[in-house]
């Protein structure tokens, strides 16, 4: 009796467990179809709809933020690498560096296609959403 009780719990146990699993990946697949079908385009749009961007610097921008990324992909495929263990820690400090030399030619680039006002709300918005990132 006790292992016939012993086995309609475990039963039970793996049941529920493989039945999560598949709610949570199916969410997961979910999230990444929408994110796919948002794209990058539209998550670029998000930062700089309320500054009332001409059609020539959002272009400008999207081309911009494409090269970007673009290089920032090159730059986590040449740290990935092989390695099963991941980038060493000098690894990490160097793309680190590099990223915030990226991050400050960027906000130069932005700020010669915005002008001052456009600017200045983009900045701050980066800020907030910066402070909210970090207080996560």
């Amino acid at each position: 009796m006790k292992q016939l009780m012993v086995f309609l719990v475990l039963m039970v146990s793996i049941a529920t467990y493989s039945q999560t699993n598949e709610t949570q990946d199916k969410e997961k697949t979910n999230r990444s179809e929408r994110n796919k079908k948002e794209g990058r385009e539209g998550r670029f749009l998000e930062d700089f709809k309320e500054l009332g961007l001409s059609e020539k610097q959002q272009n400008q921008l999207k081309v911009l933020y494409e090269t970007e990324h673009k290089a920032m992909q090159q730059n986590r495929q040449r740290f990935r690498g092989g390695d099963e263990e991941g980038p060493s820690a000098s690894e990490i400090k160097e793309m680190r560096e590099k990223m915030k030399t990226r991050g400050a030619v960027l906000d130069v680039k932005v700020k010669e296609i915005l002008s001052e006002e456009q600017y200045a709300k983009w900045k701050e918005k980066r800020e907030e959403r910066m402070k909210a990132f970090s207080a996560k």
